[in-house]
């Protein structure tokens, strides 16, 4: 169990993930935090001395979510032993969990642009992204890719499209047919290459 501090930081962080869902960065301040989390006036600056210390703690606070979610979807699986069926499986399964919460998901990426302009948080983003290209960079050798680190990159952008797409633009039907849809990808980017400056219908 935590000590009470930490779990004050923590609604803190839940709080303004909560604001930044609904309102967007705009609303963002360490008095409308303080007020969503029902917190004493001064708690969030004691935390987090500055807006932007607290917004580099949102994205290691929402890495952590994402990592207790990878670690509850995959229970221990062994990823480079995966087949085809499993991975399609997987796929499904994750782009299920990244879309069990439309309004956080969507903080995460206003986090992202946002740490996108801002030097001193694209560490954290880096390696929120890692996280994910480990992943995928395990199952790829599993599956006996030969760039399995660079493919898991273009399949991770791949999923950050679609969810995108989706919590954007809702689509049952979409969503319903995105874990084919990555499959086809990835069969495309570990397909051999044709060599000899030959064209690949040839």
């Amino acid at each position: 169990m935590g000590s009470p501090s930490s779990s004050t930081r923590v609604k803190l962080l839940d709080a303004a993930l909560d604001l930044l869902a609904e309102e967007g960065l705009q609303a963002l301040s360490h008095r409308t935090v303080e007020k969503r989390a029902g917190a004493s006036h001064g708690s969030t600056t004691y935390y987090f001395r500055t807006r932007e210390a607290l917004l580099a703690a949102l994205l290691q606070h929402t890495a952590e979510r994402d990592r207790q979610l990878i670690d509850g979807l995959f229970n221990g699986a062994d990823l480079t032993v995966l087949d085809a069926a499993a991975t399609r499986d997987l796929a499904a399964a994750g782009l299920a969990a990244l879309l069990g919460d439309p309004h956080r998901r969507l903080a995460y990426y206003e986090l992202f642009l946002y740490a996108a302009r801002r030097a001193e948080l694209q560490p954290e983003l880096a390696r929120w992204r890692e996280m994910f290209v480990r992943i995928a960079e395990a199952t790829l050798l599993g599956m006996g890719v030969a760039e399995p680190a660079a493919t898991g990159r273009l399949l991770i952008a791949t999923v950050d499209g679609i969810v995108l797409h989706l919590l954007s633009t809702p689509d049952e039907a979409m969503l319903a047919a995105a874990p084919d849809y990555l499959m086809t990808v990835l069969g495309a980017l570990v397909a051999p290459r044709p060599t000899g400056g030959q064209s690949a219908d040839r």
